[in-house]
């Protein structure tokens, strides 16, 4: 089953409002009904999630639902108070643990009354509830119930402000291309004139610049026959580029010195009465409510196309990239966190989180690279929190003087210098938040230096030493490469990384594996060609080879934007210095043997086998024990009854020769194994062995399971014998395929 975008399950959950927002009935006639739909919004299967609805606990009672070690839900009647469900929740949070299963409390607690949701942490905030907000408002905070999609996703709490962001994008918008239209200036002015407008506006509702000197500078203006826009604020932005005290009189008295390069050229674009309008009417939005990354996203279909005139449509949700950040950054880091026994430990450790850099090598503007910045100072506060209660469990002085996460840290590269200047600005706007989210930190102003996040090719220059990469390089397909590139630059490809024309961004999967060093981990999102055909062997089989291990990996999902690509995500460590246990493929976690193998070959898988295999690669291995022509019989048999059949260890039915015409040598190599060319012939049982990449286990166009046989000489080299998969308990095919 493909994984839902963000913005699939935000769609889906507008029409679960729909639906439910006029329930007025009971809890116990709808409660499981609803529950059902909500977790079907995110993608996810309720009982193949392990959520159990009335489970009983001896003195807590029934909980509505559990999820062992991820959620409890309580429910109430429609026009209930959730105050009521206080003692409840924390009964059965309490007892949602079992020692002997070796499994948790749940994490995650949920009371709802079909109109209100609170969520609640209480391991960690065990006195408030993390985020309230009404059924109306679920698809604006489904990120908060991420962990309904899988529980290895963090969810997000922020105040997305989604409509408010979108409108304040579009009035600036709007000024920049009544601005292009004109020829009001060259466009890399244009476009530094429009950031230097929008880091004011947020500047001056953040409290950055007392007065606000942009919005009375601009009233002003309006109240005059004959504004001169170009002066006027050509003198604001040349003040905010000035280290003294000079001239800062009147409106202007608040102001300060800004640098960041932000204001090193005072580009003070001339504006007409219509464009001063449309700025007058952006200031008058709460800047401080704005979504940095949705904003940047926006505004950068309008100023980074020359041939566009009208605002983005698409922004990547937070909730696609936390399927990078969390597995890459989050949960690792945690895990390091929760490992820590000594206030001496964890302050190492703060010092070593607080040096680890990040590197997005197509970072657009800025969006991942944000988040990651979020999420950090997430950490930070997770670990300076540890370290004061480990030094008071321990008689300790409360240590002083803690370090912060800083923002240079964050390194980015990308062609078009102006994401560059959106992603820095994004990061500027992020840094201040942060502060009145998590704490002091080093000083919003002067703006703290960002050159690590450059205009370059990134394919062409060398990428700086960093700790982790993250990102979402171009969709840009194989069949497109020369013309949108031209033939020098895919000859130059071709030649720099000996695979061919591939689609672009497997050049970033290799260049990013090549880069990395033991230990370091790297999160990517790629065309789903990277997981299929020959592209895979140019970029995921490389990864493997070069001693990644896939941690996380989703299989396909759509993406938004205007090219509505299918994508592959995955996340890998390289050489790390014991193999992870576990992978997730779609979310779902499955142990690194056979059992986990069967576990994952899910019905409607679709399995191919790989040519070649490497003694680093995490490969699963999968028994696929006999061939039968009959299709029918996959679509009468359901998925949960394939998955227990798996686990038990019988012998699956995979889509036979009837269906696969089309690859005539699979074909022939059926035919000879069977001694008959009979479409619905049984062929004798004949063991096959087959190695699975974990992107490999996806789902058929049609729900069926299949296999793609090796090539003649690539089982002749299995059969030679002797390689290191063999240890993992895989076999090479059987002799009768032989050819």
């Amino acid at each position: 089953m493909a994984s839902k975008s963000g913005l699939e399950i935000q769609r889906d959950l507008e029409r679960f409002v729909s639906k439910w927002r006029s329930y007025s009935g009971s809890e116990r006639a709808e409660a499981q009904t609803f529950l059902n739909e909500l977790y079907a919004a995110y993608g996810t299967d309720r009982t193949a999630a392990g959520a159990k609805f009335e489970d009983f606990r001896t003195s807590a009672g029934f909980m509505d639902l559990h999820q062992p070690g991820v959620l409890i839900v309580e429910m109430k009647k429609p026009g209930r108070a959730l105050e009521e469900a206080a003692e409840q929740r924390r009964r059965y949070w309490q007892e949602s643990s079992d020692p002997e299963s070796d499994v948790p409390a749940a994490r995650w607690v949920i009371a709802c009354n079909f109109h209100e949701f609170e969520i609640w942490e209480p391991g960690r905030f065990p006195n408030q509830p993390r985020v309230r907000f009404t059924l109306e408002e679920l698809p604006d905070h489904y990120d908060a119930l991420l962990f309904l999609q899988s529980e290895s996703i963090e969810p997000v709490f922020s105040e997305h402000r989604r409509e408010l962001t979108a409108d304040a994008a579009k009035h600036i918008a709007d000024l920049y291309v009544s601005m292009a239209e004109r020829n009001a200036a060259p466009v890399d002015e244009m476009q530094r004139f429009t950031m230097q407008l929008v880091w004011t506006l947020f500047a001056e509702d953040l409290g950055m610049l007392a007065g606000y000197p942009l919005q009375q500078t601009v009233e002003r203006l309006l109240r005059e026959d004959d504004p001169d826009s170009s002066r006027d604020l050509g003198h604001l932005f040349k003040l905010l580029n000035q280290k003294g005290d000079q001239n800062r009189r009147g409106i202007y008295a608040g102001t300060r010195y800004v640098n960041g390069e932000l204001f090193a050229q005072s580009d003070a674009v001339y504006m007409t009465r219509d464009e001063l309008e449309h700025l007058k009417r952006a200031s008058e939005f709460d800047w401080r409510q704005v979504n940095p990354t949705i904003f940047g996203s926006l505004l950068e279909g309008v100023l980074g196309d020359e041939r566009r005139s009208e605002l983005g449509a698409h922004y990547t949700h937070e909730a696609d990239i936390m399927k990078i950040v969390t597995p890459t950054i989050v949960r690792p880091w945690r895990e390091r966190i929760e490992a820590t026994t000594t206030s001496a430990e964890a302050r190492a450790l703060l010092d070593e989180l607080c040096s680890f850099r990040v590197l997005d090598p197509a970072c657009g503007c800025g969006n991942f690279l944000y988040v990651a910045y979020r999420e950090l100072r997430g950490l930070e506060a997770e670990l300076k929190a540890r370290v004061v209660d480990l030094a008071g469990r321990d008689g300790l002085p409360k240590p002083k003087d803690l370090p912060y996460y800083p923002l240079a840290n964050m390194q980015g590269i990308d062609i078009e210098r102006v994401a560059v200047r959106i992603a820095q600005v994004t990061l500027w706007m992020g840094h201040r938040q942060m502060i009145d989210r998590y704490g002091g930190a080093e000083p919003v102003l002067p703006l703290q230096d960002l050159s690590a996040i450059r205009a370059a090719d990134a394919l062409q220059v060398e990428w700086p030493e960093t700790d982790a990469i993250i990102g979402n390089p171009p969709f840009l397909g194989s069949q497109h490469l020369r013309g949108t590139l031209g033939d020098d630059y895919v000859e130059w490809l071709s030649k720099r990384f000996r695979v061919g024309i591939k689609d672009l961004c497997v050049y970033w999967f290799r260049k990013a594996i090549d880069h990395m060093k033991p230990g370091q981990r790297a999160g990517l999102v790629g065309t789903n060609s990277i997981s299929q055909n020959r592209a895979r062997s140019a970029s995921l089989d490389y990864v493997v080879a070069q001693g990644g291990v896939i941690t996380d990996a989703v299989s396909s999902q759509k993406w938004p934007g205007e090219a509505k690509v299918h994508v592959s995500i995955a996340n890998w460590v390289k050489k790390p210095t014991s193999s992870p246990e576990t992978f997730k493929l779609d979310h779902r976690g499955a142990a690194r043997g056979a059992e986990g193998a069967a576990a994952a070959a899910r019905p409607a898988a679709r399995v191919r086998a790989r040519p070649r295999q490497h003694a680093r690669a995490p490969l699963l291995p999968v028994r696929l024990d006999r061939h039968d022509g009959r299709r029918r019989h996959h679509r009468r048999q359901g998925a949960a009854d394939h998955r227990a059949r798996a686990a038990a260890g019988e012998r699956l039915r995979v889509f036979g020769p009837g269906g696969v015409r089309r690859h005539r040598r699979r074909h022939a190599l059926h035919a000879r194994a069977r001694g008959s060319t009979g479409v619905g012939a049984a062929v004798p049982a004949v063991a096959h062995d087959c190695l699975v990449h974990p992107l490999d286990v996806g789902r058929g166009s049609r729900g069926d399971a299949r296999i793609r046989h090796l090539p003649a000489r690539h089982r002749r080299r299995q059969l030679a014998g002797g390689r290191d998969d063999r240890a993992a308990g895989a076999r090479p095919l059987d002799h009768r395929l032989r050819a």
